[in-house]
């Protein structure tokens, strides 16, 4: 083989292993996805799902047909959860439920994200609320 080709096979290698690895709507999830989608969103089924293979670990995406996007990381965690509608309540803390009907009695929850060792809740408003690891409230970022 000439130099070309073999650039083109090296090039086309380094492409494929740094893209992410589509797999078909709900098959290979591995189980505690599954179990976390059919006990948070029941009434929800899975339009589309991902796993990212970067640094020899997974991460999942999954989109709902409620247009809910979920992320799981390498150990099967939920770590990011957006939304255009109400969270259920099932999948944010009490306390942080309480904080926002208190403080923000006419919103509710769209998205959640757990980045850093804390927790970001993304309201129905221009508001975004942080929290620490024990669910306490720590600032108010306002967007436009």
């Amino acid at each position: 083989m000439n130099k070309t080709t073999i650039t083109v096979i090296l090039s086309s290698m380094i492409f494929v292993s740094c893209t992410k690895d589509k797999i078909k709507t709900g098959d290979n999830l591995p189980t505690e996805i599954k179990t976390y989608i059919s006990t948070h969103y029941p009434s929800q089924s899975i339009t589309e799902s991902e796993i990212d293979l970067k640094d020899s670990t997974n991460s999942y995406e999954v989109k709902l047909n409620n247009e809910t996007s979920l992320e799981f990381n390498y150990k099967k965690e939920i770590v990011d959860i957006d939304g255009n509608t109400k969270l259920p309540s099932s999948v944010i803390s009490s306390k942080i439920i309480d904080y926002v009907n208190v403080n923000y009695p006419n919103n509710f929850i769209t998205g959640w994200e757990m980045d850093e060792g804390k927790q970001e809740v993304e309201l129905n408003s221009t508001v975004d609320l942080e929290f620490d690891m024990n669910n306490n409230f720590l600032q108010i970022d306002i967007t436009e």
